[in-house]
């Protein structure tokens, strides 16, 4: 009798503790999802990145200009 009611415990907390079919393709959109999100996101940071790094570089580039401008319009005059 035990081992009947142990049997049947045992059977009831495999039907009732495994997931469906449903809740595997239900976290799998939700994995697939975020994949998704994730990726977009790092793409948007480094779309940021690289126009920073292109503004950084441009000012930089004519500060250099300016610089040697000057320089040159120095040794013009001397």
């Amino acid at each position: 009798m035990k081992l009947k009611m142990l049997l049947a415990a045992v059977v009831a907390m495999l039907v009732v503790g495994c997931a469906s079919n449903g809740d595997v393709e239900n976290l799998q959109s939700q994995i697939d999802l975020l994949k998704t999100s994730t990726a977009a996101s790092i793409e948007a940071s480094t779309v940021k990145a690289g126009s920073m790094c292109t503004e950084h570089c441009a000012k930089g580039e004519k500060e250099m200009n300016d610089k040697l401008d000057s320089l040159f319009k120095k040794s013009m005059t001397k």
